[in-house]
């Protein structure tokens, strides 16, 4: 499994010149990688803008490896958990989870991949004006049951 993660990548619709070209590096050098998934965590866009939000999208249309967003704070407050949700995925709902583990696993709609061998949780952990996040107890104690519940023992965070 080869897994691409980035972050802060602070998408605009006004980026300039040299961000412009540095966040079409990225998206080229995923393309051309043989990486089976692609993690990209907090900050996604600059301004909490809808416009930052289509830019992003437009950006990350171009890559057909699966993708997983997870929010920052930049994308989940002032407004921003609205955007993000429209966009990518709701953030209110987005560990519920059908009996069928085949139908969480889709491309970019929530922080969820279950596969034969793995379990990946996005956790979305922003503290406002803070440029660090807490992950709470009772996220932690979520995740430790979706571990349990699909027979994953080796857990990280």
């Amino acid at each position: 499994m080869r897994i691409i993660h980035t972050g802060d990548l602070n998408i605009s619709e006004r980026m300039n010149q040299e961000a412009n070209l540095k966040i079409h590096q990225l998206i080229n050098e995923i393309k051309e990688s043989n990486s089976n998934l692609v993690v990209i965590a907090g900050d996604i866009v600059k301004d909490v803008a809808e416009e930052d939000y289509i830019k992003a999208n437009e950006l990350f249309d171009k890559i057909k490896t699966e993708k997983v967003f997870v929010p920052g704070n930049r994308d989940f407050y002032n407004g921003g958990n609205v955007c993000f949700s429209s966009f990518f995925y709701n953030l209110e709902d987005s560990l519920d989870l059908s009996k069928d583990s085949e139908s969480p696993r889709r491309n970019g709609n929530r922080p969820l991949i279950i596969d034969k061998d793995y379990l990946l949780v996005g956790i979305c952990t922003p503290r406002r004006d803070q440029s660090t996040g807490v992950i709470g107890h009772g996220q932690k104690r979520h995740t430790e049951s979706l571990f349990k519940e699909y027979g994953k023992t080796n857990t990280k965070y």
